[in-house]
């Protein structure tokens, strides 16, 4: 039954889902209509709203890049690397394989995004190399399907944004939030953990039961495990790029401002504080600037969407805030609907499914869909309107 709904869902995204750049095109031409019809306003008015918000999210889509580029320089280390062939070599049998490659995959992303995708790519091809009659299509998508608890973790967007506060939650709030929350009530809030929990659970048992009985089986020829090649440290340029005593140095320079931070503010982990701590550790496990260098390079490729996306998601997050003179606009009709519910149940419950909407559709919809008033906050910490 698994494997048939799998096969059905695979033959339905390969025929009918268009790349992510032309997804978001669509939903803007979507968000653009309803704004017309929703406000009144005029396709003059609307584009301004749009290209406003074009320009809006640069310093947020800088810290995504970061998120990842970082998670992918430390999942990269060589002493990761090797962790995790060491542990593929424990594991002998196919289904246990799947269930293995899913929990590795979601401790990683729960970590931090960027480096929980790393990591189970990385874990799939070792299980791989080592485990005879595992189906290589569900292994890689079970450690992928660890990315499915991103947003309860350390690296979530919105709980990090929430407890940084400042400008870029000012901006993404449609300028209604102005006190930063706590990760105590949104990552280590009980009912997160609750559903963290069950997700480590439940997940690899689904996977584990999705493994077909005639596996599509990789020749592990063609993914051998790659040769790591030190940099060159022929000339005096080149041993001052790979010194460790420079890397030693700046991670010094680095412990000193961690200690002042967290010394003054306390244990609050923002997202620019938490994109330092892994450049750091990421630095901390290659061991020089050089290498470490090398491994973001290597990484690079893996922003493209977030550069070429996130302007269009501000456009959408345009549309959507853009008021008429009424002070009407998408957000607001959207929250107002949800707003009339008296029971606290019912908001919550409406809430979060708006907002879970606006994430599947795009990833600033968690923002725009869900609102510019309070009732937003359900979504994550508490209910109310």
């Amino acid at each position: 039954m698994f494997s048939a709904i799998t096969n059905i869902s695979v033959q339905l995204v390969n025929r009918y889902l268009p790349s992510p750049f032309v997804f978001s095109i669509v939903l803007t031409l979507i968000a653009f209509a309803v704004g017309l019809a929703i406000t009144g306003q005029d396709m003059i008015a609307m584009a301004g709203h749009w290209g406003n918000g074009l320009w809006s999210l640069h310093s947020f889509a800088m810290q995504m890049a970061l998120v990842l580029v970082t998670g992918y320089a430390f999942a990269s280390a060589p002493f990761i690397q090797r962790l995790l062939d060491n542990l593929a070599s424990r594991v002998h049998s196919p289904t246990t394989a799947i269930i293995v490659s899913t929990l590795v995959g979601l401790v990683g992303s729960w970590i931090n995004w960027g480096f929980g995708l790393i990591i189970g790519a990385i874990f799939a091809k070792a299980l791989a190399r080592k485990v005879a009659n595992v189906d290589y299509p569900l292994l890689v998508a079970a450690a992928y399907s660890g990315f499915v608890i991103w947003h309860g973790g350390f690296s979530g967007s919105i709980p990090l944004t929430l407890s940084s506060g400042g400008d870029t939650l000012l901006t993404l709030s449609g300028n209604t939030m102005t006190e930063a929350v706590p990760l105590s009530q949104t990552v280590f809030a009980g009912y997160n953990m609750l559903l963290v929990g069950l997700l480590i659970v439940i997940l690899p048992l689904v996977n584990r039961f999705m493994h077909p009985k005639n596996p599509t089986v990789i020749d592990p020829k063609l993914i051998k495990e790659e040769i790591y090649v030190a940099p060159q440290r022929d000339t005096p340029a080149q041993k001052l790029d790979d010194s460790r005593i420079i890397a030693v140095i700046l991670l010094a320079l680095a412990l000193m401002y961690y200690i002042s931070e967290f010394g003054s503010n306390g244990f609050n982990l923002g997202l620019n504080i938490v994109i330092g701590l892994f450049l750091f550790i990421g630095l901390l496990s290659h061991g020089t600037l050089e290498r470490y260098y090398r491994a973001v390079h290597s990484g690079i490729g893996g922003i493209t969407g977030i550069v070429l996306l996130f302007p269009f998601y501000g456009g959408i997050m345009g549309i959507m805030t853009g008021a008429n003179a009424d002070g009407i606009s998408i957000s607001t009709q959207v929250t107002e609907f949800f707003c009339q519910f008296r029971f606290r149940r019912q908001l919550s419950d409406f809430c979060i499914f708006k907002c879970w909407l606006g994430q599947r559709l795009c990833t600033i919809g968690r923002w725009t869909v869900c609102g510019t008033r309070p009732c937003y906050d359900s979504c994550w910490y508490r209910t109310g309107c």
